[in-house]
């Protein structure tokens, strides 16, 4: 309706890595908090996505990493993580998924 307030809903971004290997497409997914306050040392990002983005690459991926709290979920609402196998490393959520075959 005219004059009516609408709420316009921002996808979330994420930090991703993704390198190309004689093993397939690695990828890595970071919450942005993780890099920007540098939660785990070390680790780096090539690009930003958004979770359609993500969705995308996860289709040809050979192995994806989920870290923080956000990235993870995103993992399990796509069905590459199940919830019980979220694991802690620094107080960071952390997810692994490999495709095998």
């Amino acid at each position: 309706m005219p004059g009516e307030k609408r709420e316009l809903k921002e996808e979330r971004r994420f930090y991703v890595y993704e390198v190309d290997t004689e093993l397939g497409l690695m990828v890595y997914v970071y919450d942005k908090e993780v890099i920007e306050e540098n939660l785990i040392e070390g680790l780096k990002y090539n690009r930003e996505c958004s979770s359609s983005d993500i969705e995308a690459l996860a289709a040809a991926a050979s192995s994806l990493t989920f870290y923080g709290e956000k990235a993870v979920e995103l993992g399990i609402s796509l069905g590459y993580i199940h919830p019980e196998a979220v694991t802690e490393l620094n107080g960071v959520k952390v997810a692994m998924f490999m495709r095998l075959g």
